[in-house]
Parts: structure tokens; sequence; C-alpha cells
């Protein structure tokens, strides 16, 4: 695992040719090394970053206690995650202490029905789970939902 994570610029890689097999070739190097990556160049509106940026630290900033009331139960990937409750270097069969950071997951696909349709096998509900949404701080689903639109349109 690399100790830094990469950034790839997508200025010009929308357009076949040479850029563009140079930013594929870079975003799966960073998949397969650190599984992380900064995208540059991406084209994403900058109030939607922004937007989803302020919600996120207003929320992180409140209390333990208040953002426990939205955490997901074991074993499913949606609303908060505490710092120390899951660690990464597990996913490469890599014992390391937890992780020092906190989460907040939430997903498309929040419906069985409309997963399955997609393409989902029984069995992975976990995967698509309902999401949990905080009500504090006003507008936090809507900027989230607007900012996975906006990330799932530039990942297709």
């Amino acid at each position: 695992m690399g100790n830094r994570v990469p950034i790839v610029d997508l200025t010009g890689a929308f357009v076949p040719g040479t850029t563009q097999d140079v930013a594929v070739d870079a975003i799966r190097l960073a998949c397969e090394d650190t599984g992380f990556l900064v995208i540059t160049g991406h084209g994403i509106a900058e109030d939607l970053v922004t937007g989803v940026d302020s919600v996120a630290r207003a929320f992180f900033a409140f209390p333990h206690d208040e953002k426990m009331r939205h955490a997901g139960e074991s074993g499913v990937y949606r609303g908060f995650t505490p710092s120390q409750a899951s660690a990464l270097g597990l996913s490469k069969d890599i014992e390391t202490p937890p992780d020092l950071c906190e989460l907040f997951t939430s997903n498309r696909f929040d419906d069985p029905d409309v997963a399955q349709r997609a393409g989902f096998r029984e069995g992975r509900e976990a995967f698509f789970a309902p999401n949990i949404w905080p009500e504090k701080p006003e507008g936090f689903k809507e900027a989230f939902e607007s900012y996975y639109t906006a990330m799932e349109s530039l990942a297709n």
C-alpha cells in the first residue's frame, strides 16, 4: 500500500486517446494500490462540492452522542460509523489498528427492489439497506444526494 493518496487530473480525459488512457491507468493503479484517489479537472460544479463539504463538516462537528443517533446496525453500510470501528487494512488481510476516522455512508440503492432491478444479487442486502439521514444540519440529505448524482454521472 502506498503512503500517499494519488491525485488524478481528468482535464482532457473525456476525449478518447492518449490522455484518456493515462487517466484510466492512473485511476486503476490508485484503486489497486491504496483504494483512494483525489480527482481534479472533473467538471463537477463547485457549489455541489462546497455544499456537501459544508454540511459534512457541520455534521461531524456535532457531539459524539448526536452522531451516534444516526449509526447503522452492524454489517449494514449506512449512516454514521465512529472512529476506531473499522480497519481498512483488513480488506487486504493486513492486521492493523482500527482506523482513526469517522465515516458517513449513503448509497443510491436504498431499496432492495430497485437494487435487484439494477443487477444486484440477492444476499447483498447490506449494500442496499435504507439510507440513514440526520435531520441536522439542514439540507444534509439534499446536499449528499445532489453530490452523489453528480459523482455517479462522472463515473459513467
